[in-house]
């Protein structure tokens, strides 16, 4: 139980950072729609605000640090038990960055050269416990294993092949379709 809490604590540091991250993405945004439509000032105030962002992200930060030194050796296990919900980067968002990578690969790839480019695409979106790695398969971060899943859910969608040789990843004509008509619309 007191790992539990210990776990649940970086988790919860980790959703507000992840947050924080989205309302700095958008008022970056915001200043430069801003400013580009001559909006000085308003510009002005929301780049303060990003700043006040970023240095309550470096406090929150310096608390998550503070917090794993408090418990010397001990990784973040939250290895062998599901997620609550809104910890870890849900499978959802690896679905379009699986397809992606493919395209760029030529629709056909080795599993490691597509989870290169959706590390790439990823990064800033993947959160700590994303790179811990689980009971199962020790040696193998979340965020792959949460990727690996998304490629079984884009297969039976019928968005990659099921026919592919073992350990090649390859997306399908529907997948390719898919891609254009997110591109169109």
């Amino acid at each position: 139980m007191v790992e539990d809490t210990r776990t649940n604590v970086l988790g919860a540091l980790e959703i507000v950072l992840k947050e924080i991250a989205v309302e700095i993405e958008n008022a970056n945004r915001d200043s430069a729609r801003l400013f580009n439509g001559g909006e000085y000032e308003k510009a002005k105030y929301v780049l303060k605000r990003a700043e006040k962002l970023k240095r309550l992200r470096d406090r929150i930060e310096a608390i998550e640090s503070d917090w794993t030194t408090l418990f010397p050796g001990e990784k973040m296990t939250i290895n062998s038990r599901p997620l609550p919900p809104g910890v870890r980067t849900p499978e959802d968002q690896y679905y379009l960055p699986n397809l992606e990578a493919l395209r760029e690969l030529g629709g056909s790839a080795r599993k490691s050269e597509v989870l290169e480019r959706v590390l790439q695409r990823m990064k800033h979106v993947l959160r700590t416990v994303d790179f811990v790695p689980v009971d199962s398969t020790p040696n193998v971060p979340r965020w792959q294993n949460t990727a690996a899943r998304a490629r079984n859910t884009l297969k039976e969608r019928g968005l990659m092949r099921k026919d592919s040789p073992h350990g090649v990843w390859e997306i399908s004509d529907s997948g390719i379709q898919y891609l254009k008509r997110r591109e169109v619309g």
